[in-house]
């Protein structure tokens, strides 16, 4: 009876490690994903900003 509990007890500590190494893979994606968008967001203000001053001067 010991025994099957270490077991069942050893494979939940197996699917736990294996679900948390999926959550904080998936929160890295999502952090990847969001730092990706706001430089690009960035990056779409600074052209907007040059673009802007390009046409004030031009006028």
């Amino acid at each position: 009876m010991m025994e099957r509990g270490e077991s069942e007890k050893k494979v939940f500590e197996k699917m736990e490690m294996k679900l948390e190494k999926e959550l904080f893979d998936k929160i890295d994606e999502v952090l990847m994903e969001a730092k990706w968008s706001t430089k690009k967001m960035c990056v779409g203000v600074v052209i907007a900003c040059i673009v802007g001053f390009v046409i004030i001067k031009l006028v």
